[in-house]
């Protein structure tokens, strides 16, 4: 029929899948009307859920329309189930022509062709009824079908819609002279304008076209125009989606032989890589599920070796294209490529950083597999603000991530937010992405390895970019790497607020990592490290623990579920009571805690934490939710054991220092203390010395970061980040200290600097802007 559909009906009788999605239901072509929700088994149309309320709506072609839908009274939303099985079968159709088409094209038979052919007429007999609908315009997260009254515009005589030609951030604000609504669609049957080209029907007509009379041949061009000129009328936001309108263009330009959609597809995709990545190759948004670079890329290839025609010169840009080459027009693609790869786990999967999906929820590889991704390496995203500390081979890698970017779209609250990977899954965890109603909780502050200050949620500032200071980043000693870096600026109330890491190889198979988390400013911290998502797992101590009643929520006050997958910054406090089965002891002196899975895989994670008196700790349970796999029914069957530094008092100045010990089997280091100043780690075949800023004897030290590696009572092995001295028996490093002035001028690749500068123990130039 010659009605709109959607997607986002969801199941008025239960809220257990994915938030109202088609994918609860099942259908099948031999029941075409009914649908079945596979959580709750209810089936539609539905005596229990009737469909007795009508909204009219009058069609672009003047036809009035009506859109039975279900009134919930518990939520006022509206439930178009049968635009939602519309959709089901118009997904399902797309599917079937674009198989029939290239059965066509592998066998030569008609009737393949024929049907093919049916199926896409039909969309374009359609296209002038559809009405512009989409989301609910005040309430996104409700995802509730609106619809639109508005009139197409005119086209010029060559009937291609002229564009509109904001882009990047002057296009930011989306209702700013749009002729449509940012979420308007018509013959979509996903949910955004940036897939209103039915690119798989036209894929699926050019294999047909040439059985088709001209007349039908006229129609389903004209509908494929008018799709396209419908998403020219959008700014160019410039998003991680616009690869979809560019793909789209490209295909529809060839196939009816448009060259202006052509040419307004590559200038697209060209201001997507000119603006919208940070200089050291990574994504406006920093979190890999929605970094677009090979999305762009095979778009544009989809262009590749196409010539404009004779004397043809674009209207728009004054320029003609003549044997397209994509790898010809990406900047820096070694640099995009490279920035990419940082994001890689030792598995093969994707660390799950701000929006991006944990492993388990999505199984992008069912078993691990260590042929491409055979070793880790120490990297460092300086300019959006993510770094890797990685060692080892196979399946000895070890690698420990550091968060600390501005904030972004689809950000989280996670200042220098700490992950490990070792002994094949990821020990410490970050939830990452959820649609469910626990989005709020996954994107708060107590949902990362950090440290909470104040019980408040960590600094957000919409579009501010700037990234934490990287203070040091060294990464080419063969025992230990380091990375330090400072974000004041996370909470109103503190000065300092820096996190140092340093990675130790102890063996081919072991390292264990060391983390200074400095912090002053505010009356209490909490430093939080959560355990692994993937699994089921525990935490024991080697304290008495006491269970103590309630939630991290002050007394009388109650968690209140979400209903939604809304995200706002007045819900962080909320999410302090979704911690459950709490145990406190009050800590004198240093402590230890062990992280294991169910059923017990041999490897663990030993936290070992140093001089913590007037510390109180807590060990308890946050909802994991990655093995719920997205349904929103299981979201809370699923718990990951979480434990909480506590230090109270007025103006508190704290340093939380913890060794991070990831063994299979048994541990590796026999003893752990402080000592003269010096954090002392033995292991069997070495005793390790690690120095933070200075010290005196017997080790004489000033800078960032020392190390020292003793066997036999002889230095085997020293480094000195950022410092000046290290000396300690007949081990002695003296340094000058680093060179710093002012960038008087900038010529092509050269930098014209201040007073005279010795660049030869430095590895890196630092240079800090007035914007930070």
């Amino acid at each position: 029929p010659p009605l709109a559909d959607n997607r986002f009906a969801g199941c008025p009788n239960c809220t257990k899948g994915i938030q109202y999605s088609a994918d609860n239901f099942d259908w099948s072509p031999q029941d075409p009307d009914r649908i079945q929700c596979k959580h709750c088994k209810h089936v539609y149309p539905s005596e229990q859920y009737p469909l007795d309320k009508v909204t009219e709506v009058v069609s672009p072609a003047g036809t009035l329309q009506k859109y039975p839908c279900y009134l919930n009274p518990k939520d006022n939303r509206k439930y178009y189930v049968d635009c939602m099985v519309l959709n089901i079968r118009r997904v399902w159709l797309i599917r079937q022509a674009l198989t029939l088409a290239i059965l066509y094209t592998q066998t030569g038979e008609l009737p393949y062709a024929h049907k093919a052919g049916v199926i896409i007429k039909r969309f374009a007999e359609i296209y002038p009824d559809i009405p512009v609908h989409g989301h609910h315009v005040t309430d996104y997260a409700r995802l509730e079908l609106d619809f639109f009254d508005i009139k197409m515009p005119d086209l010029p005589p060559n009937r291609v819609q002229p564009l509109n030609r904001k882009y990047g951030d002057d296009a930011s604000n989306r209702e700013d002279d749009l002729l449509f609504p940012y979420d308007g669609i018509r013959t979509s049957v996903g949910a955004w304008h940036y897939d209103e080209v039915p690119t798989l029907r036209i894929l699926a007509y050019d294999q047909i076209a040439k059985t088709l009379d001209q007349t039908t041949r006229n129609l389903i061009e004209d509908y494929i125009r008018e799709t396209v000129n419908f998403t020219r009328t959008y700014p160019w936001y410039l998003s991680n989606a616009d690869c979809w309108l560019v793909d789209g263009w490209i295909v529809a330009g060839r196939v009816i032989g448009e060259p202006q959609f052509i040419h307004a597809a590559v200038e697209r995709a060209g201001k997507m890589y000119a603006y919208r990545y940070f200089p050291d190759g990574m994504w406006m948004e920093g979190c890999p599920s929605y970094s677009p670079h090979w999305a762009i890329y095979k778009s544009l290839k989809l262009a590749n070796g196409y010539s404009d025609p004779p004397g043809f010169t674009s209207a728009e840009g004054g320029r003609r294209i003549d044997n397209f080459d994509a790898a010809q027009m990406v900047p820096k693609i070694d640099l995009i490529l490279g920035a990419n790869r940082v994001y890689r786990t030792p598995n093969g999967t994707v660390a799950a950083v701000r929006d991006t999906y944990g492993y388990q929820a999505w199984n992008r590889r069912p078993a691990p597999s260590f042929k491409e991704y055979k070793e880790s390496q120490s990297a460092l995203l300086w300019a959006i603000g993510h770094g890797v500390l990685g060692r080892g081979r196979g399946r000895n890698q070890i690698e420990i991530r550091l968060q600390f970017m501005g904030t972004l779209s689809h950000d989280h609250l996670d200042k220098l937010n700490l992950q490990l990977f070792a002994k094949n899954r990821e020990m410490i965890s970050d939830i990452g992405y959820t649609h469910t109603n626990l989005r709020e909780y996954s994107w708060s502050t107590v949902a990362h390895n950090l440290v909470m200050v104040d019980e408040q949620r960590g600094y957000y500032k919409w579009q501010d970019t700037v990234p934490g200071e990287a203070l040091f980043h060294g990464a080419a000693h063969r025992d230990v790497h380091f990375l330090s870096v400072d974000y004041p600026k996370t909470y109103d109330q503190t000065s300092v607020y820096r996190r140092s890491l340093a990675l130790v190889g102890v063996s081919e198979t072991d390292a264990y990592v060391v983390d200074l988390f400095e912090v002053e400013g505010g009356s209490q911290h909490d430093w939080l490290l959560h355990g692994d998502a993937d699994h089921d797992g525990t935490v024991a101590t080697n304290l008495a623990m006491q269970p103590r009643e309630g939630t991290l929520l002050p007394p009388g006050e109650k968690f209140v579920p979400w209903k939604n997958d809304t995200v706002s910054l007045a819900g962080h406090k909320n999410t302090l009571g979704l911690v459950r089965n709490l145990k406190a002891a009050q800590i004198d002196g240093q402590w230890q805690a062990t992280f294991k899975i169910a059923p017990d895989d041999d490897a663990a994670l030993r936290v070992t934490m140093l001089e913590s008196e007037g510390v109180e700790l807590l060990t308890g349970e946050m909802p994991s939710i990655r093995q719920a796999h997205e349904i929103q029914g299981k979201v809370m069957d699923y718990w990951m054991p979480v434990i909480i530094a506590r230090r109270r008092g007025e103006n508190l100045k704290s340093a939380f220092l913890a060794v991070h010990e990831p063994y299979e089997d048994e541990p590796f280091i026999t003893s752990i203390e402080r000592s003269d100043g010096a954090l002392i780690v033995r292991t069997k075949d070495f005793t390790d010395i690690h120095l933070f800023y200075e010290g005196s004897e017997p080790y004489d030290f000033r800078g960032r970061y020392g190390f020292l590696r003793i066997k036999n009572d002889q230095v085997v092995s020293a480094y000195c980040a950022d410092g000046t001295r290290l000396r300690y028996g007949q081990c002695q490093i003296d340094l000058q200290e680093a060179d710093t002035g002012k960038v008087l001028e900038v010529s092509g690749k050269q930098l014209l600097l201040s007073g005279k500068v010795s660049l030869k123990h430095a590895e890196r130039i630092y240079l800090s802007y007035p914007t930070g």
